[in-house]
């Protein structure tokens, strides 16, 4: 088994995730880049290697077992082992909660939540196998404060914080460390489709933020390689957030 530790990002092709594939391979992890767009996760590896041999691009689908079972066999059999885990695959689709239908909550639940569990389980027995390993898993301020219209979206990141706290409990004896991560607004391509949509209010947005503005992918991006390296060795079963102090002002 090589000495490189290897990070597997899902949903690592645009916004956070790929931010995050960037942030570890610039620290010298072999990267795998998974994503349902299978061309952008091929890309992007692509980019951060050109030689190939520390990159590789995956398609998965994270509602389904078998091709998240699949990423994780095409991870080993490529690199040997797996030390990171993060999962940033994600949809959003905003509306009324009165007007939620049974398919779209269980659309929101399925990727993210269920997603999120597939991934780690999957995960499970290579980071064992390695020695031990961290899982950084992607929640949301809406875990925290109440957004109209994001009702399944604030429940999904609500039990992904649950969940990151038991797998923290019941995996520390393996040496796996599970954390969350919850940003705030953050300038991914999808906030800005909101955005141009009008969707979003951008000044409405930056107006309540106390650092009066919105996060840069990256920003999140080196959130999550801390927690994915020793320099956060003691830490796990919690939530970051990195909001710009969004969530705790009360002054507007």
């Amino acid at each position: 088994m090589s000495d490189q530790r290897v990070a597997l990002v899902v949903g690592g092709a645009r916004g956070i995730g790929g931010s995050t594939s960037e942030a570890f391979a610039a620290t010298g992890h072999a990267v795998a880049v998974a994503d349902l767009d299978a061309e952008a996760a091929t890309g992007v590896a692509l980019r951060l290697d050109p030689s190939g041999q520390r990159t590789l691009g995956l398609a998965v689908d994270v509602t389904e077992r078998a091709s998240v079972d699949a990423m994780i066999a095409a991870v080993l059999a490529r690199f040997g082992r797996l030390d990171a885990l993060v999962d940033c695959a994600g949809i959003i689709d905003p509306q009324p909660s009165v007007e939620v239908s049974d398919a779209a909550w269980q659309r929101m639940l399925t990727v993210h939540l269920d997603g999120t569990f597939r991934c780690a389980r999957a995960a499970y027995p290579a980071l064992v196998a390695s020695g031990g390993g961290t899982i950084v898993n992607i929640a949301s301020i809406a875990a925290h404060v109440g957004i109209p219209g994001r009702l399944s979206y604030s429940a999904a990141k609500g039990a992904i914080e649950a969940m990151t706290r038991v797998l923290a409990v019941e995996w520390a004896q393996d040496g796996i460390r599970v954390n969350a991560v919850a940003p705030g607004y953050t300038s991914t391509e999808l906030v800005q489709r909101a955005i141009g949509s009008g969707r979003l209010d951008p000044d409405e947005l930056i107006a309540r933020v106390p650092l009066h503005r919105l996060a840069d992918p990256s920003e999140i991006a080196s959130v999550i390689l801390f927690l994915s390296t020793s320099a956060s060795s003691f830490i796990t079963g919690q939530s970051i957030v990195a909001d710009g102090g969004l969530i705790i002002n009360t002054s507007w």
